[in-house]
């Protein structure tokens, strides 16, 4: 009879390499790397100091791979897990239904106030707008969202008509969608949490509103935007790379600093 430790696959560090035959050409290959894994590989590279990922787009995927404390109950009740880096170590990850919520919003607001539906793309950041709106809308107050700790779901009924323009309604669904991106990306963060640089990645890179409010949430870390293509291809690539014998080359990452 197999012991029960016999019963599980052993594990091989991402950076094992095997000689495979495809076609009489012999060939070396790895064993597979999760994606999430392979995307946080190039911001190892360097001296970059302890640091947080943002992935952005339809889910906001948040990764903390500098904090090796347990899921707690809390965590797991929202929405957060924990998987391996490329060295086998902990990563603490939440996720947002970010960008679904970004459309949905922004649906509401074109169909209220008659414009494109890309219309958003078009505003920039109004920092009087923003004081203007958080003083109205200060403490718990929502427009969009369910105001209850926890909640991540529109409200049942959503009054537009509070706002006098498009801009000034796009303004406050941002501020919105980044405090509950504040309240994710802290759900991974240590107790005694010594990551210095949050590094944000995908469509809201692009969202000059966003950006500014996560600087403003997070004012004792830099944060960046980072443009590079294909980075979860980039790391796995990297950890080949590594795997092979080859010195790992210096990369741009397409760091962009957001001033407050």
């Amino acid at each position: 009879m197999p012991t029960r430790e016999s019963r599980f696959l052993h594990l091989f560090p991402v950076s094992t390499c095997n000689e495979i035959e495809i076609e009489r050409k012999k060939l070396k290959s790895g064993v597979g790397i999760h994606d999430s894994s392979a995307s946080l590989a190039p911001y190892f590279t360097g001296n970059r100091g302890k640091f947080l990922l943002v992935s952005t787009g339809t889910w906001c995927i948040n990764m903390n791979p500098f904090n090796s404390e347990k899921l707690t109950t809390v965590q797991l009740d929202n929405d957060c897990l924990c998987y391996m880096s490329i060295s086998m170590e902990p990563v603490k990850s939440s996720r947002l239904f970010l960008g679904n919520m970004h459309e949905n919003g922004t649906k509401m607001l074109s169909d209220h106030f008659r414009t494109s539906e890309d219309y958003y793309k078009e505003i920039r950041y109004d920092q009087d707008l923003v004081q203007m709106l958080k003083h109205r809308y200060s403490g718990d107050k929502r427009v969009f969202f369910n105001s209850f700790p926890g909640s991540r779901e529109f409200r049942d009924r959503i009054d537009l008509f509070e706002f006098r323009s498009y801009d000034e309604g796009y303004h406050q669904l941002m501020i919105e969608l980044s405090n509950l991106t504040y309240e994710s990306i802290r759900l991974i963060l240590a107790e005694k949490d010594e990551t210095e640089n949050i590094y944000i990645t995908g469509g809201f890179a692009k969202n000059s509103i966003f950006l500014k409010l996560i600087a403003q949430a997070f004012p004792t870390k830099k944060v960046f935007t980072s443009v590079i293509k294909n980075a979860t291809a980039l790391g796995a690539a990297l950890v080949m790379f590594g795997s092979l014998g080859f010195k790992h080359p210096d990369l741009n990452l397409g760091l962009t600093e957001i001033i407050i």
